[in-house]
């Protein structure tokens, strides 16, 4: 529940100092601050302009009692069973009425997979795809259930909650299960304090095409099928297939991942398929284990895939075909059982064209093509990885570096080649290389090593985005707000009102470019250009 919810709204919409932005959370908000404030508190947007009032003893009412601290009594309450399972759908919390179905003792529940009460596909799925499942009379016992994903502030899923009923008219339960499941998410089955990341390694994105990706991944990732990954440098190809791996039914065995670009084209057979004791000037006494052999009932993640010697192609391929390999100095035959997922920035197809890369390996290899995006074309995903990485460093190296505006909106403006990789060690050197500061436009150009044709950041007024130092630094969220809906107007009215051609231009699904226009409150009004308009190129050129 947001401030925006409980306000009354008003018209006028001048700038006020001391209000509550209307996104914050009601439960987060700080009892002994909101008793300092005035008998009616103002609400502001983004742009600190005024756009609701709220009287004060409202917020505190329902400030008096935490649901944090009475959550427990109100799920016990519920008439529902009620349990939260974490990503290895492994029961952590379960309500008095779930233990009275299950017909189990609490301190017997806990610790145990939902599986045995709920059917694995069901929970698996949901955790896989972050999209709640509807099950009519089937868990133990014949009652109808939904299955929610609980997902992190990052909007990652960790973990499950199943709720179970004794009713039969699923659309009642479905709105009854809403209810439960909006008061409990991200305040009581999940603290703040996540499972350690240090090694900046997160699935994160909230882009259509990013998770159009992912949805496809979720789905072959059940099957044993060959999957290539396709996307430039940087982009977070290994990420990925390590996400399918955790998603695959060989998530316990092992994910061993070779750079086939990184190895010496004499060394390589050794490192995929092993040596005998004695196979070579310089091999172990005792021999070595190949990684085909090391990935046994797991995946082998073969990186740089194109980068492959011919030679090597052709044993590989008769390694796949087979199940089988040999290793260096020997002539036995090994089986192997391994889920291959390869990967390349390479264009394959004009390797093929120009004898650089075997047909009959590429498409052995490439049974399934999943495309990562670059992250030129999922700008939407930016203020997650900003926030997500900020953390990250600022923890790591006991900073408290931020960003304003105008450092917001050069990261928006930069194509980043390198993509996330760049990304990450630009914010990493953001961190490093300055002491508690907010950094400017002009600070992260230096760091991105691009020149900032912008001007001086203190001489710019731009009063409608908000972006400059004379700006208070706002919430992340909110200043990424204020870049986005400059932008999308900036687009609209340079396409003279043109929605098609704006979408086109954002890189953004259609279903976006309209929820973002709501959100904004943004209209486009068709206009004709005039050549004054078509040399200047419209208005934010700086965006």
């Amino acid at each position: 529940m947001q401030v925006k919810d409980l306000m009354q709204p008003v018209k006028d919409h001048s700038i006020v100092q001391g209000g509550i932005p209307g996104t914050e959370e009601v439960y987060l908000l700080e009892l002994d601050t909101i008793q300092g404030k005035p008998p009616v508190i103002e609400v502001t947007d983004e742009y600190n302009r005024k756009i609701g009032e709220v009287p004060r003893t409202m917020i505190e009412e329902i400030l008096k009692i935490r649901p944090a601290e009475c959550i427990g009594e109100m799920l016990r309450c519920v008439e529902a069973g009620i349990a939260a399972v974490d990503r290895e759908c492994v029961i952590f919390y379960a309500n008095e009425m779930f233990v009275e179905q299950i017909n189990i003792p609490l301190r017997q529940l806990i610790g145990r997979r939902i599986d045995e009460f709920v059917p694995a596909h069901a929970t698996k799925t949901c955790l896989k795809t972050g999209q709640k499942l509807i099950l009519k009379e089937g868990t133990k016992g014949g009652r109808d259930a939904i299955i929610y994903p609980l997902k992190d502030r990052y909007g990652e899923v960790m973990g499950a909650m199943v709720i179970t009923f004794n009713i039969n008219q699923t659309e009642d339960t479905e709105r009854y299960t809403y209810a439960i499941y909006e008061e409990v998410k991200d305040r009581y089955l999940f603290s703040e304090d996540e499972e350690d990341d240090s090694s900046g390694t997160r699935i994160l994105g909230q882009s259509e095409v990013f998770l159009d990706m992912l949805r496809k991944a979720a789905v072959v990732a059940e099957t044993d099928v060959e999957i290539m990954l396709r996307g430039e440098s940087g982009s977070g190809k290994e990420i990925v297939a390590r996400h399918i791996h955790k998603m695959s039914s060989r998530a316990e065995g092992p994910l061993v991942a070779v750079n086939c670009a990184a190895i010496p084209e004499n060394l390589l057979e050794s490192e995929l398929f092993g040596y005998e004791k004695g196979a070579f000037t310089g091999a172990k006494s005792e021999g070595k284990a190949g990684k085909f052999e090391l990935a046994e009932g797991g995946t082998l993640f073969l990186d740089e895939i194109g980068d492959m010697p011919l030679t090597m192609q052709t044993k590989l391929l008769r390694a796949i075909q087979e199940k089988e390999i040999e290793k260096v100095g020997s002539e036995k035959k090994i089986t192997v059982n391994v889920r291959l997922i390869s990967a390349t920035n390479r264009p394959l197809e004009e390797m093929i064209a120009n004898k650089e890369f075997r047909e009959d390996l590429y498409y052995r290899l490439n049974t399934v093509e999943l495309i990562i995006p670059a992250l030129r074309d999922r700008r939407e995903d930016l203020p997650l990885f900003l926030n997500y990485f900020l953390k990250l460093f600022n923890e790591k190296y006991g900073k408290d570096v931020s960003l304003d505006q105008g450092a917001i909106s050069v990261l928006y403006e930069y194509d980043w080649p390198g993509n996330l990789r760049e990304f990450k060690h630009c914010i990493e050197n953001a961190v490093i290389l300055n002491e508690g500061q907010v950094l400017n436009r002009q600070a992260i150009s230096e760091i991105i090593g691009i020149e900032d044709k912008s001007g001086n950041d203190a001489a710019r007024t731009d009063d409608t985005a908000g972006i400059g130092t004379h700006i208070m630094p706002r919430k992340l969220k909110e200043a990424v707000a204020i870049v986005e809906k400059k932008t999308i107007s900036a687009t609209l009215d340079m396409c003279g009102g043109d929605k098609e051609k704006a979408i086109e231009i954002l890189g953004l699904s259609r279903r976006t470019f309209y929820r973002k226009l709501s959100e904004y409150g943004l209209t486009a009004k068709r206009k004709q250009y005039t050549s004054k308009a078509k040399e200047t190129g419209g208005e934010g050129d700086d965006i």
